[in-house]
């Protein structure tokens, strides 16, 4: 980066210009920070080129094309203006471009080369999917982050073989070097020319030069076979190499094809040689001079750029005791960036993977591009990203197991591979209840759906995880409206009327999906008096010993023999009544047994507590949290149970409640837009506003903190994991703590 010259820019489109990136045929690039100290590469078009109205008409096609781009592997479109001239900004990507990376270090070695053409394959795959062709991909269009590689800079990227009166038709256009012969003759272009510049590239890679040496236009199209042979030790590579850089481009293989004959792609640095991997850890350290006036907004701007260092971030203050003698600061393992994700989309952590569903904002007008991304959980470097396109926008849940990670939505179910972050199947399946979800057992993801002959049947579904393959499926009466439960080989499914007048418990054989029992119709001889009418949409259960007990919508509770399904008691609690409507507040809380009680949480914000035994009410306590509607907040009625306590969060506060009478033991302020207490490491962990607090859970005392206050992010989330605490940090960034002790 160079410092900005005179007469350039200080402020484009709300952006503060603060350095420069380089230039090209068709403008300026400069380094801008946004309001929020979050930086951007920004494109400012040359000023005789936005006199040209065939040329903004080209600009506008280049905004829409990269708009459309989304991938783990590409740069996305963060905003557009033209004014004062038409201009764009992209996330900035600190990092090497492979030409410096290669001229200063020299080539990569054959692995590093394959799986940089994985890379490279699977970014044209998304571009060419969006129905864009690059048209000069290049060395220099190719960063290496410490994320991992990126393509970039589709400033002549257009749709196949444009041709749309602006002057670009029938002129070459890209750079001579990497061009197709198509390219060269001012021919058709499509999505062959890219995997011959693809080719060029890594030959490149090797060997440190163009393919073809210096080319100059024109050119004799008999250069292709006039080049030098690409000589390696790996036939493999070699013939991927020739097979990209064939002059008749239908003899060229797809992206898909390249993705299946090299390996994994590269994520992170760790497959680079090590003098080429802390250069580019400097330039992700670097941070711009205008930038250095304040050490709160230097903190700022580096707690956006992922896979931050613990040691970097204890040195710039994001985690600190808050004076006096308060208790010691939290130790922070790493923090990563995370955009726009939600509490409910954070995890779950498995296996040294942290999975989480990222919502990237494209465009202020709207629109979001949705990622599952994998996190190691030793250093909170991303492993992979995988955009989800098409995807439900609204609601997504993520479940992981050996082997195994599994996206549902509303409208579809993925299968993806934890190592690669390859989608292995998909199906397109309508969830019938409010919050989608699958369920993980051994050796056998399930899931539901609608029948399709009936509104008052679904279907449930056993799939093999690797191939998807159908091992069983079962029809059920009623549409599935809760989770799916597993315990003791046993797969529970809650249905209910399409009317919503009745529920039941369906226990299937988790392996064969033989019907073991179904409970009798729960509501089947009450009577509502007008004008309100049960409309059952959500229910949730659990497994406790030999007992099955059922919450629907909190409006009523039954206990069922785990055995044979028999009803052993059934209550109607006494919910309190909305004004307006004069209804019940309903809430599908998951019940959590503790010794002989049951709790309960629902969306009046009262927690009770029932004996086991008959189902009587022990005890009913107002918690303060306000009334919520049905399958939003199951987390936040959920609550937490341990050490002889229950810990409930209500709107201000967090309290400890003792099991046996709902007495106050211990109770710590808190805010109330914060999180939900999370029980792990044998301490209870709070979320406040600007911190999370670590208390002993008998106590209430304080044994740690995590202060977030420097940067003005609440602590959204907080997820308990293997050995850490993983905090959703408002919308862009993951910390993990370590646990008390």
């Amino acid at each position: 980066m160079e410092a900005l010259r005179p007469g350039d820019p200080e402020k484009i489109g709300g952006y503060e210009c603060v350095g420069r990136l380089g230039a090209g045929g068709m403008g300026e690039v400069f380094l801008a920070r946004a309001e929020d100290g979050g930086l951007v590469a920004l494109k400012l078009i040359h000023a005789d080129l936005a006199e040209d109205a065939a040329f903004r008409a080209r600009f506008a096609r280049e905004a829409a094309a990269v708009r459309r781009v989304s991938g783990p592997y590409t740069a996305p479109l963060l905003d557009t203006g033209d004014v004062p001239r038409p201009w764009l900004a992209t996330a900035y990507l600190p990092g090497l471009s492979l030409d410096q990376a290669v001229t200063r270090h020299g080539p990569l070695s054959v692995e590093a080369t394959r799986r940089l053409g994985a890379v490279l394959a699977e970014a044209l795959g998304a571009i060419h999917r969006a129905g864009v062709v690059h048209r000069d991909l290049k060395p220099a269009n190719i960063l290496l982050t410490a994320d991992g590689p990126r393509v970039v800079d589709f400033g002549i990227a257009g749709g196949p073989d444009i041709g749309t009166g602006d002057g670009t038709a029938g002129r070459p256009v890209g750079t001579p070097a990497y061009m197709a012969p198509e390219q060269i003759t001012g021919g058709p272009v499509t999505p062959a020319a890219d995997v011959f510049a693809l080719g060029g590239v890594l030959m490149f890679c090797r060997t440190g030069s163009p393919p073809f040496g210096t080319v100059r236009l024109p050119e004799p199209l008999d250069r292709v076979v006039r080049a030098r042979p690409y000589d390696t030790d790996d036939a493999g590579l070699r013939e991927v190499v020739a097979a990209c850089l064939a002059e008749n481009p239908v003899r060229r293989p797809s992206t898909d094809q390249l993705t299946t004959v090299l390996p994994p792609g590269a994520t992170g640095t760790g497959w680079l040689p090590a003098p080429m991997a802390h250069d580019i850890a400097d330039q992700a350290d670097s941070i711009p001079p205008s930038t250095q006036a304040g050490p709160r907004l230097r903190r700022r701007v580096l707690l956006r750029i992922s896979g931050v260092g613990a040691a970097a971030l204890a040195g710039m203050g994001v985690v600190r005791a808050l004076g006096g003698a308060e208790p010691p600061a939290a130790s922070v393992l790493w923090a990563a960036r995370a955009t726009a994700v939600t509490g409910y989309e954070l995890g779950p952590a498995l296996h040294g993977r942290l999975f989480l569903l990222d919502r990237t904002v494209v465009t202020r007008s709207g629109g979001a591009r949705l990622d599952l991304c994998c996190l190691d959980t030793a250093t909170g470097r991303y492993r992979w990203r995988r955009p989800l396109t098409p995807f439900d926008r609204e609601r997504g849940e993520v479940v992981a197991g050996p082997g195994g990670v599994w996206v549902r939505s509303t409208r579809e179910l993925h299968a993806i591979d934890p190592d690669s972050g390859t989608v292995r199947w998909s199906q397109q399946r309508a969830f019938p209840g409010l919050v989608p979800a699958a369920a993980y057992g051994v050796g056998v993801v399930y899931d539901v759906g609608p029948a399709l002959d009936s509104d008052d049947a679904g279907t449930v579904y056993a799939h093999e995880p690797r191939t998807g393959r159908v091992v069983w499926e079962r029809r059920v009466d009623g549409r599935p409206v809760g989770p799916l439960v597993i315990a003791r080989g046993v797969l529970y499914v809650i249905s209910a009327s399409a009317r919503g007048r009745w529920e039941r418990v369906h226990a299937l054989d988790a392996a064969t999906g033989g019907v073991r029992w179904m409970s009798g119709f729960a509501d089947e001889d009450v009577v509502m008096a007008p004008p309100f009418a049960p409309n059952y949409t959500d229910a949730t259960l659990s497994v406790a010993d030999d007992t099955v007990y059922v919450s629907v919508e909190g409006r009523h509770v039954h206990a069922l023999d785990a055995r044979t399904g028999s009803a052993r008691w059934r209550v109607r609690p006494q919910l309190n009544i909305e004004p307006v409507l004069g209804r019940p507040y309903p809430s599908a809380a998951f019940p959590v047994t503790a010794g002989n009680t049951l709790f309960l949480g629902t969306g009046d914000g009262v927690l009770r507590a029932f004996d086991i035994r008959h189902g009587r009410q022990r005890w009913a306590v107002e918690t303060g949290a306000p009334p919520a509607p049905v399958g939003v907040f199951r987390r936040r009625f959920t609550p937490v149970v341990g050490h002889g306590l229950v810990f409930v969060r209500g709107a201000d506060s967090v309290r400890a409640l003792r099991v046996g009478d709902g007495g106050v033991r211990w109770e710590r302020r808190t805010d109330p837009s914060a999180g939900e207490p999370v029980l792990a490491g044998g301490t209870l962990h709070v979320p406040g506003k600007w911190e999370v607090t670590s208390h002993d859970p008998v106590s209430g005392r304080v044994v740690q903190r995590l202060d977030l206050r420097d940067y003005h992010r609440s602590p959204t989330a907080v997820l308990a994991g293997e050995g850490a605490l993983y905090v959703l940090a408002g919308v862009d960034a993951v910390v993990a703590v370590g646990l008390p002790g």
